[in-house]
């Protein structure tokens, strides 16, 4: 993929109904409920790292983001 889109497809992403419902859960604070702070979160396929960002946000101090391309 071209890093030139990338900024493109984030700025997609932060506004795009699809993605902000994927990102619903860990927004709302009932759902992360269970989890601790220091938990381990994995986020697979993370693209522009919108939901990565969103984590950190939320207080997530243990994120990796993984996503297969050439030029990441």
């Amino acid at each position: 993929m071209d890093t030139s889109a990338y900024a493109v497809e984030a700025e997609v992403e932060a506004g795009h109904w699809w993605f902000v419902a994927r990102r619903r859960p860990f927004a709302d604070p009932k759902m992360r409920e269970p989890l601790s702070a220091d938990a381990h979160v994995l986020d697979i396929g993370s693209g522009t790292g919108n939901s990565l960002r969103l984590l950190r946000k939320v207080g997530f101090a243990n994120r990796v983001g993984l996503d297969l391309g050439d030029d990441i």
